[in-house]
């Protein structure tokens, strides 16, 4: 299941590089922000520019939520996993199919330079 943690923007690379160095791997097994590829011209000249498509946010997958909660308390940064419930206790809520799908073909085009991974 997809889950998303709320990082300091601009820190999204950082903590996915602490959680894959302090986290062990069987408690989860893909982390990630998604990002784009879009060309802008500077000064006359077009560039290709990689863009995150939600700063602030980064992506784990696992089927072990309880267990990633209690090890994200030991990453020294900003990791809050997504989700609560009417009595303000902890219910971490994964992505729909829909949601994680976003860029599939029965969606709206999203643009074809976005990078969503395959799942």
């Amino acid at each position: 299941m997809h889950y998303v943690i709320q990082v300091s923007p601009g820190t999204e690379v950082r903590t996915e590089t602490k959680i894959y160095e302090i986290i062990p791997q069987e408690l989860f097994s893909a982390c990630f922000h998604p990002t784009r590829v879009r060309r802008k011209k500077f000064h006359g000249q077009w560039k290709d520019v990689c863009e995150k498509l939600l700063p602030g946010y980064v992506f784990l997958v696992t089927d072990h939520i309880k267990d990633l909660a209690v090890a994200l308390q030991k990453v020294p940064a900003l990791t809050r996993l997504l989700g609560r419930d009417d009595t303000n206790n902890e219910c971490f809520v994964a992505l729909s199919d829909r949601d994680r799908m976003a860029g599939a073909a029965d969606e709206p085009d999203w643009g074809s330079e976005s990078k969503i991974p395959q799942l």
